[in-house]
């Protein structure tokens, strides 16, 4: 009936982890704060709309990991910005 805790749990990792690469290539000079303050937002709104669904549970766990997610990207980002 519930999915592996294991799985949920990487998924919730690495859910956000290309959007700091994306938010790069469309805007090459945005601030890795505001990159990191949107990721960690959207991770926010998705906790809170869970409350709203039926069935579903909202974890502050899942929004450090997705947070977590955000500042791998982050990283992934500023290696990308070196090369330049």
């Amino acid at each position: 009936l519930y999915a592996d805790t294991r799985l949920v749990a990487l998924g919730n990792f690495l859910m956000l982890t290309p959007l700091p690469v994306i938010l790069n290539a469309i805007y090459p000079t945005i601030s890795l704060k505001k990159i990191f303050f949107f990721g960690s937002a959207l991770s926010a709104l998705f906790e809170l709309t869970q409350l709203l669904i039926p069935g579903r549970v909202s974890d502050f766990v899942d929004f450090l990991s997705n947070s977590l997610s955000v500042l791998l990207g982050i990283a992934i980002v500023r290696l990308l910005r070196r090369r330049k």
